[in-house]
């Protein structure tokens, strides 16, 4: 695969005409690309936050609708428990017996006084009521979705007074669905409360309304709005039982549900988010009345289907236009390009033998300046290469006369040799007069120089250069009429070291000639060679002198910091800085000074000297 792509960049991406093509992909598809992107998050930000708060203004809608038709229901049951022949009938409901003729007589007052408190709610199934004593009584529509009801009721009015309330407020409740009597295509929702009779101070028994939800659920759920299709919403117990929902979900828990199962209740005035993804949003809210929760759940993915086909159709519609101008750029970038590549091919074929190939001249534009500048070089180039060969015959011949020069001009130099004699002839003369401090000078001298001039980078033990330095020392002191002395201090394993002999000996002339220059005082030299770390030789090279100037300073650090050739002032220095590099690659340079104090110090691995 990689050799794939190997081949394919040599092939194409050399070619000016597909570098073009991509370069224009890159500096129009990214902006374009980016915008798009930018535009998508920026609409959909806005357009959810707008959706989101015309939901909630629409929900606490709904939540006022919902108030009132609960509203009406507590009106209900509070007309009711408070009706006077509705309290007699109770009290001798709660005297008589079971189908005897009191009871029906008692059955009947009732109903009339419920049928003129309900004929204004015909969602309102039937209304049971249950004497103190027990005794049950219910009133329900001839209906055939009574049924189930009546038969609930008559299997449940001695549990149904345990539903009340604590503090004999109304409560609500349902009828759930595992229950044997629970009709699954009538289902409804029940409100009970105690009855109190005023006048006696008593309680009489307990009222329910048996209530069908659907007049709620199209309160809350309105088949005629416009988000209809993409909300659902449901109206919620204490104990998180459904009382309506848009689908026919009445006496359901809604744990049990797989879609609400995060869903956990709030008290609060306005809506609270309390589950929210890339395709639902869910939403909660309580009601003024029996401590229930509207909720409402939005199909975010559904509402915003259009929204997201929008994007794709303007999305497919950029890249269908964006590859439509590259096939473009394409066809007319290879009528101008076409002859850049043939002048290309031409110069990349050049050599001597085609400077009489030029290319042929077609294009009518700049391309065609191109095309002729490019021939008449060729002929220049010809041309050249003639003078050149006559220019290079001559130069030849005058490097012959020259070299010849030179070897003359060596065979006349004085041989070293001849100078090592002469100074033994001399020392022989300076003995055979007496004058023993000038041989042991010219020993000394003629030592020095047979260390200098004979291998000149050869390495020695660091012992041998030392006892050249003293050599040095002691001849510079003489010349310098004992203006000076000096200290040499080497630890006794850096003795044997290796090292490149006459390193040191430019850092011993820099101090000599500029540091004592025109001091009035006795001036002291002082090298110390010692072992950090063992792993580094640090040799230290210090005088009293008068140091250096701050501006001299900066560029003898300059010099010892880069790769760039010094001047001619520092021509020590700059010798001992390159030999350094070439020798030890690893080594450093320091230098420091004050008044009457230099130092310089030269750091050298030691696995670097072996």
């Amino acid at each position: 695969m990689n050799q794939f792509f190997v081949k394919l960049r040599e092939k194409y991406l050399r070619k000016i005409r597909y570098q073009m093509v991509l370069l224009l992909l890159f500096i129009t598809a990214l902006p374009i690309v980016s915008i798009q992107l930018i535009n998508i998050y920026t609409t959909s930000h806005i357009t959810s936050s707008k959706n989101q708060a015309i939901l909630n203004d629409n929900l606490l809608l709904s939540k006022n609708a919902m108030n009132t038709q609960l509203a009406a229901y507590k009106e209900v049951l509070f007309h009711l428990s408070t009706d006077s022949i509705f309290m007699n009938n109770m009290i001798a409901l709660d005297k008589d017996a079971v189908g005897t003729a009191s009871y029906k007589r008692t059955c009947d007052s009732l109903d009339t006084c419920i049928v003129s408190n309900i004929v204004m709610y015909p969602e309102i199934q039937g209304i049971g009521v249950i004497s103190t004593n027990g005794i049950p009584y219910m009133y329900a529509q001839a209906r055939n979705q009574t049924r189930s009801l009546v038969k609930y009721f008559g299997s449940n009015y001695m549990e149904l007074p345990k539903t009340v309330d604590s503090s004999n407020k109304p409560s609500i409740h349902v009828i759930p669905y595992t229950d044997v009597n629970y009709d699954i295509d009538n289902p409804v929702f029940y409100l009970s409360t105690s009855i109190f009779h005023y006048e006696k101070l008593k309680y009489t028994g307990t009222l329910i309304l048996f209530i069908s939800p659907e007049q709620l659920n199209s309160t809350i759920n309105q088949s005629t709005s416009e988000i209809y299709d993409y909300t659902d919403r449901f109206l919620l117990t204490e104990d998180n039982y459904i009382i309506c929902a848009k689908e026919n979900l009445t006496g359901h828990p809604i744990r049990e549900l797989d879609t609400y199962k995060p869903l956990n209740t709030m008290s609060s005035s306005s809506p609270s988010k309390i589950s929210n993804s890339d395709k639902s949003l869910i939403s909660v809210i309580p009601t003024d009345y029996f401590n229930l929760n509207l909720v409402e759940n939005v199909d975010y993915y559904s509402m915003n289907h259009s929204l997201r086909s929008l994007w794709m159709t303007v999305t497919s519609l950029m890249i269908a236009i964006l590859i439509l101008t590259l096939l473009v750029a394409y066809t007319f970038g290879k009528k101008f390009i076409l002859p850049l590549e043939k002048i290309a091919t031409a110069m990349k074929s050049f050599d001597e033998e085609h400077l009489n190939n030029p290319i042929e001249e077609f294009s009518k534009n700049e391309i065609g300046d191109i095309e002729h500048s490019y021939n008449l070089m060729l002929s220049q180039i010809s041309e050249l290469l003639t003078e050149n060969k006559e220019q290079t015959r001559h130069l030849i011949e005058m490097n012959r006369k020259a070299c010849n020069a030179e070897l003359k001009s060596l065979e006349l130099q004085i041989n070293p040799h001849f100078i090592f004699n002469t100074l033994d002839t001399i020392n022989w003369t300076a003995i055979s007069d007496g004058c023993i401090t000038v041989s042991e000078q010219l020993n000394a001298l003629a030592g020095i120089l047979r260390y200098t001039v004979y291998h000149m980078n050869q390495i020695v033990p660091l012992c041998q250069d030392i006892n050249w330095i003293e050599q040095y020392l002691q001849l510079q002191r003489i010349r310098f009429h004992n203006q000076f002395t000096y200290d040499l201090f080497v630890e006794e394993n850096a003795l044997k070291l290796p090292i490149h002999k006459l390193l040191l000996q430019p850092f011993l002339e820099n101090a000599l000639i500029h540091g004592f220059d025109g001091i009035t005082y006795p001036g002291y030299l002082r090298v110390d060679c010692t072992i950090l770390k063992n792993s580094i030789l640090c040799i230290k090279v210090t005088d009293n002198g008068r140091g250096i100037q701050s501006e001299q300073l900066k560029k003898i650090r300059f010099l010892f910091s880069s790769d760039l050739e010094s001047d001619s002032s520092s021509i020590g220095l700059s010798n001992i800085t390159y030999r350094t590099r070439e020798y030890y690659k690893m080594s450093r340079l320091m230098v420091a000074s004050y008044e009457h104090c230099t130092c310089f110090k030269l750091f050298i691995p030691i696995k670097e000297m072996r």
